[in-house]
């Protein structure tokens, strides 16, 4: 799911997920259309593991990355509040009606 949200983000800008700055990254989050916390974090990890594997790897021109300096406070920026977790139960009854 994040890697087909960061393909489309890749195609646009015409560079690899590795190569994005901080920005970038983080409208890749904002894309994901999460409703917490933890799954964000559960993506940053994931982007940060990849980007540190193509640094490893020399896939990357660069060697610092980007998405480390991305803390809490961004990624809560990156919720999406306007979703709903829940519904009620009338609420349920009036979308099978």
């Amino acid at each position: 799911l994040l890697f087909s949200h960061s393909q489309k983000e890749e195609k646009i800008r015409d560079k690899d997920l590795f190569d994005f700055t901080t920005d970038e990254i983080l409208n890749v989050l904002r894309a994901m259309y999460s409703t917490s916390l933890a799954s964000l974090e559960t993506f940053l990890y994931t982007m940060i593991t990849y980007i540190d594997w193509s640094i490893a790897n020399g896939v990357t021109k660069g060697s610092n990355n980007l998405a480390r300096l991305i803390k809490t406070n961004d990624l809560l920026s990156c919720i999406d509040s306007s979703l709903k977790l829940y519904i009620t139960k009338n609420e349920l009854e009036k979308m099978c009606e």
